[in-house]
């Protein structure tokens, strides 16, 4: 079932206030409309139901950096990555201060080391071979984002762009995230 207009959205979570996959969409559409606060106020309230629902944790990373709320979209990403279930080895290394940039005091360093370890891929079970999981290029881009636009710096813009490359049709970027620096 495909829901067209923000209106058919807030009918279907007056229908089901339990549903998180209907607030999750109800957060993406008003996210399409530049409504960046009723859009986490949805994602919000799809996490409440269901905290292990990726995809609510990176649109609201996005609506965060959309809003320039910094903490907001480091917290929206460090709970991505811990709710990861493909990727809980690099991030169990990283809690126990095992990774490259796993002991910076910085957060933000230490989140960004974590998903470049995460963004070098998954080697699949026989071939050796690495897997690239979109979704964490996604969050590593929404955080160097938020951190370009608080150092007022346009370094990592052409990162941004590339690490974009692998998923361009994807629902959860508009384009004001990455115009806004």
């Amino acid at each position: 079932m495909f829901l067209q207009t923000v209106l058919e959205m807030e009918a279907a979570v007056q229908r089901d206030p339990a549903n998180a996959r209907a607030w999750y969409e109800l957060g993406v559409k008003q996210q399409e409309n530049e409504r960046e606060q009723q859009a986490i106020w949805a994602l919000q309230r799809a996490l409440d139901l269901d905290p292990t629902h990726l995809p609510s944790w990176l649109a609201l990373a996005i609506s965060y950096t959309n809003e320039g709320d910094r903490q907001g979209t480091y917290e929206a990403i460090r709970s991505w990555v811990r709710h990861n279930e493909t990727h809980r080895d690099v991030v169990a290394a990283y809690e126990a201060g095992n990774g490259p940039e796993s002991n910076s005091p910085d957060e933000f360093q230490k989140l960004i080391g974590c998903l470049i370890v995460m963004a070098r891929g998954v080697s699949q079970s026989g071939n050796g071979s690495a897997v690239v999981d979109a979704d964490v290029q996604i969050a590593l881009a929404v955080l160097l984002n938020t951190n370009e636009v608080e150092s007022n710096t346009h370094t990592t813009s052409p990162l941004i762009v590339i690490l974009l490359g692998l998923q361009p049709s994807s629902r959860l970027l508009p384009y004001s995230t990455i115009s806004s620096t």
